[in-house]
């Protein structure tokens, strides 16, 4: 079963919105100061959250970011088995899908190839 994050954060002040491709990102700063990255693109018709801090946001940006990997096209998603998945589309329509788990670290999948359809095909997502 797959559940949305329940962690959303409380954003206490953003930070200026910024052109990014064909879309905007805005980052928002908690008290505490961690930093949520929103970003919107017309592809996507809504606004999705890469939560900075966190290993998916580490990973998207090793990758090259928005210019290699897209737009979010999904907010971090809870998987069956314990992890996290968000999911990345680049204008090209390639669908870039980042995975965390305590058992597997952090890697990518793309969501064209036979590894992501063995994956989704054995319970792990049904993005």
């Amino acid at each position: 079963m797959i559940k949305h994050r329940q962690d959303r954060p409380t954003h206490t002040h953003s930070l200026e919105e910024q052109r990014v491709g064909e879309g905007v990102a805005q980052k928002f700063a908690r008290g505490d100061g961690r930093v949520t990255a929103l970003y919107w693109t017309p592809q996507h018709h809504r606004v999705h959250a890469v939560w900075e801090p966190g290993a998916i946001a580490a990973k998207f940006r090793r990758m090259g970011g928005i210019n290699a990997v897209g737009f979010p096209s999904s907010d971090e998603t809870l998987i069956t088995g314990g992890g996290v998945t968000q999911t990345f589309q680049h204008n090209s329509g390639r669908n870039t899908i980042i995975v965390w788990s305590e058992s597997t670290a952090t890697t990518s999948l793309n969501s064209n190839g036979g590894l992501y359809w063995n994956w989704r095909n054995n319970g792990y997502t049904t993005q």
